[in-house]
């Protein structure tokens, strides 16, 4: 019986020891693990992850992972469609013109901006939503109207401000492009994002996470504010407008803030790119996560933005917040 015992503890010893290795002791490792098997699972042909402390911009960890074979994988400087993920830059520039408030109310009717060229949310009909439901609702002509209020000029200035391009062309098929097309690189992303998490103040990050210039401030910080809530929204299961477009996003007892974006390919209508922002705690955000998956082919879930990116950067969050310690939301 005793040798039994002896055995029984060092075989528990042994588990627990293995169990600790294997749990990863910082972001990096993290998502080195994480971003490969997430691939796998989804069936991506490639795909990027960055980490970022808000507090003071310090990159903690960035992944580029890849299939043999594929094209054009994501990079971290490379510019790549990323869609729907700056409709909450989109919003800061509305507000900062201050021809609208995250309480404005905006039509989600179909909008036909050419013969050619519709927004729509179809198959969904949401009506009239304010600005902040837009965004919780990601709705595709809420934004088209934002952009119409408001004026080329100030979202130029605040898509400028914040680092991230903005078409050259006047035209209006380039004009509304922004809303499901944009180009950005992760890295303008993620420090567009940073700004807002730190009260509009923005300073490009680089992914050695250093960078050259002082913060600026892109917005004020009640837009940033008002973003950040309507961000929180997205991870809203109930509330005004229903249930946000962001819910795999959600972590118990976290205020989680998060913007997916689900990215239709132009040729192959078999695969589609998704991708997740995600900040915790949406008050006062400490974590940024940002994950981009390219051609998701249809697998045991349908490829979007909720159910293939935002699982993976909650997983990466939740584990982020063990390594920080990041107290729960009071």
């Amino acid at each position: 019986m005793k040798i039994r015992n002896i055995l029984t503890s060092l075989f528990a010893t042994v588990t627990a020891a293995c169990a600790a290795a294997a749990e990863p002791d910082n972001m990096q490792q993290l998502c080195d693990k994480t971003l490969p098997a997430a691939m796998n699972e989804y069936n991506a042909e490639s795909a990027c992850a960055v980490v970022v402390s808000v507090t003071d911009g310090k990159v903690l960890a960035t992944t580029e992972c890849a299939t043999e074979g594929a094209i054009a994988p994501l990079r971290l400087h490379g510019r790549t469609r990323v869609g729907m993920l700056v409709q909450p830059i989109i919003l800061s520039g509305a507000l900062e013109s201050g021809k609208v408030t995250v309480n404005y109310l905006i039509s989600c009717a179909p909008l036909q901006i050419t013969e050619n060229m519709q927004l729509t949310d179809h198959p969904f009909n949401y009506g009239v939503l304010t600005c902040g439901q837009v965004i919780k609702k990601s709705s595709v002509p809420g934004t088209g109207r934002m952009i119409i209020i408001a004026g080329a000029e100030p979202l130029a200035n605040q898509f400028t401000a914040l680092g991230l391009p903005w078409p050259a062309s006047d035209s209006v098929p380039e004009l509304f492009s922004i809303v499901t097309d944009s180009m950005a690189t992760p890295m303008e992303l993620v420090s567009a994002y940073t700004a807002i998490g730190r009260e509009g103040k923005f300073a490009p990050i680089a992914a050695n996470g250093e960078t050259s210039q002082p913060a600026e401030n892109a917005m004020k910080p009640a837009t940033a504010t008002a973003v950040l809530q309507a961000l929180e929204s997205c991870t809203e299961y109930r509330g005004a407008a229903g249930r946000g477009t962001a819910l795999a996003a959600a972590i118990p007892g976290y205020r989680v803030a998060c913007k997916t974006a689900t990215i239709h390919s132009q040729s192959d209508k078999k695969s589609t790119d998704v991708g997740a922002v995600l900040m915790l705690p949406a008050d006062k955000p400490q974590l940024l996560v940002l994950v981009l998956m390219q051609n998701v082919k249809p697998n045991h879930v349908a490829p979007a933005g909720n159910s293939v990116a935002a699982p993976v950067a909650k997983q990466i969050a939740v584990q982020g917040i063990k390594l920080f310690n990041i107290a729960p939301t009071k």
